[in-house]
């Protein structure tokens, strides 16, 4: 069998990073909020949050993530008793 490769055009390129920091939260965690002038990527390792982007709400497990755009307010929560390391 011959594999043919497809060129995938390019949507995201990242070229700097400003931070990087894994965290394992409390069960009580919550962080009332921020927005920032650059894109912030949250994945989530283990555990459950709850997870704000301006007016919407997510529920993210294990092996989700969600990208924050650029001054987007957020927020973030342990949920359902859990110990989430993000």
């Amino acid at each position: 069998m011959q594999y043919i490769s497809q060129p995938l055009p390019q949507k995201l390129r990242v070229n700097e990073i400003f931070s990087y920091f894994e965290e394992n939260f409390e069960e009580d965690f919550t962080f009332p909020g921020e927005s920032h002038n650059f894109a912030e990527l949250v994945c989530v390792h283990s555990g459950r949050v709850g997870i704000t982007a301006d007016d919407r709400a997510y529920e993210l497990t294990e092996g989700m993530a969600v990208l924050h755009n650029p001054n987007e307010f957020h927020t973030i929560r342990s949920l359902s008793g859990t110990t989430p390391k993000v």
